[in-house]
């Protein structure tokens, strides 16, 4: 039988006795939006606030997300409502930026093959979300 350790994240043990929310917007929109988000998270019990700044998407003119602003943005609302911040990182070069704005990273299903970004959110340090599909 393995142990389990809790991941600590600041002030927040994940894998612990305790139930951890993550909560938010598959897409950061607009200010608005992810200060609402943020404050029904909170008000729910919720820890972190989740958003999408940079969101993959088939057709060139669809919503690519709001990118850097989208980080600066989810910051900011989880800071004013005491949340720590999960967001999906998508390449190499985002990790060490990120660290400004997300306490959290997401690595989705989609990025699940890149091991050159496996291998550099390992080496980061900063703790990770692991999203993966069925198969």
């Amino acid at each position: 039988m393995s142990s389990v350790r809790a991941v600590r994240v600041r002030d927040c043990a994940i894998g612990g006795p305790d139930l951890v929310v993550m909560a938010g917007p598959c897409a950061i929109e607009s200010r608005e939006q992810i200060l609402q988000v943020a404050q029904v998270v909170a008000s729910c019990g919720g820890r972190f606030l989740r958003g999408g700044a940079f969101k993959v998407r088939t057709s060139p003119t669809a919503f690519q997300g709001l990118g850097w602003d989208g980080w600066k943005l989810l910051r900011e609302a989880a800071d004013a409502h005491g949340l720590l911040t999960v967001s999906e990182i998508l390449d190499e070069g985002q990790i060490e930026p990120a660290r400004r704005y997300v306490d959290f990273a997401q690595i989705g299903s989609g990025k699940m093959q890149n091991v050159q970004l496996l291998e550099a959110q390992g080496r980061s340090r900063l703790p990770a979300l692991i999203k993966r599909r069925f198969g």
